[in-house]
């Protein structure tokens, strides 16, 4: 099987983080044909104490869910590939859950869109 990419896009960006204990939206997509998603958050906004969830959900359950207590010392969090089928949703939350507002985190995720020959 031989897979070939047909389209990268880009969503590059900063969520503004402005009340504790509210999920906010990253990356929230359903994807038309199979992708691999992969990216990076950078949480260098993160102070002395601040603690931050960031969730992954995949077919709208949680896939994946880390707690980072600030300042946090390697701040850039790499986000796995995964490779996901036609029509999964795909989410990516944070919620700032102790801590002062506003804060700010950086993203750059890249959804590869593929198909197989």
């Amino acid at each position: 099987m031989v897979v070939i990419l047909d389209d990268i896009l880009e969503y590059k960006g900063t969520v503004s983080i402005d009340t504790l204990n509210v999920e906010y939206t990253i990356i929230d997509i359903t994807n038309p044909q199979n992708v691999i998603v992969e990216g990076y958050v950078d949480l260098s906004s993160l102070a002395t104490g601040d603690s931050l969830d960031l969730t992954e959900y995949i077919d709208n359950k949680v896939f994946s869910k880390v707690s980072f207590t600030g300042p946090v010392a390697e701040p850039v969090l790499r986000l796995d590939s995964k490779m996901l089928p036609t029509n999964t949703p795909y989410k990516i939350t944070v919620n700032l859950t102790q801590g002062s507002t506003p804060k700010t985190v950086s993203y750059a995720i890249l959804v590869e869109v593929t198909r197989r020959v």
